[in-house]
């Protein structure tokens, strides 16, 4: 599957088939839109550009019911959406088992690209000292030149 986050009739069908009868506490296209501006805004507080981003994805799965009177589980909704060169994808979803007061998962998956953009952003000005400081595969020299 993969369809662009704003072709609300194909997501609402894609998430209504994984959704079937269930109505509360699963994911519909809103609520898979509003995941997609989220993690927009979270690369770009990060100081990502929009041309590191292609690839990137997030998993979300909603925070379960505030009341215990639903016993032990309910059924949800778990996304996967990609971002594209230009728009985000809905490119998987499956029903998830949430709990009473289960907080929210949103998770962000970064590619190099991004990952670097972000690095660079969070050295910018900063004088980083000789020696061969390796973080998550990434050189020092490599994120700061």
């Amino acid at each position: 599957m993969k369809i662009r986050i704003d072709k609300e009739q194909e997501i609402q069908a894609a998430l209504d088939a994984v959704n079937k009868k269930a109505t509360r506490h699963v994911i519909g296209h809103p609520t898979a839109l509003e995941v997609a501006q989220r993690a927009e805004k979270w690369l770009e507080q990060r100081g990502c550009p929009k041309k590191a981003r292609k690839g990137v994805s997030v998993t979300y799965t909603p925070r379960g019911p505030n009341s215990s009177s639903y016993g032990y589980s309910c059924k949800s909704t778990w996304v996967r959406l990609e971002r594209g060169s230009q728009h985000w994808f809905l490119v998987s979803a499956a029903e998830e088992t949430i709990y009473p007061k289960q907080v929210e998962r949103f998770c962000v998956r970064l590619e190099r690209d991004a990952t670097v953009a972000i690095i660079r952003s969070a050295l910018r000005g900063a004088h980083v000292a000789g020696g061969q400081a390796v973080m998550s595969g990434l050189s020092i020299e490599e994120v700061t030149r």
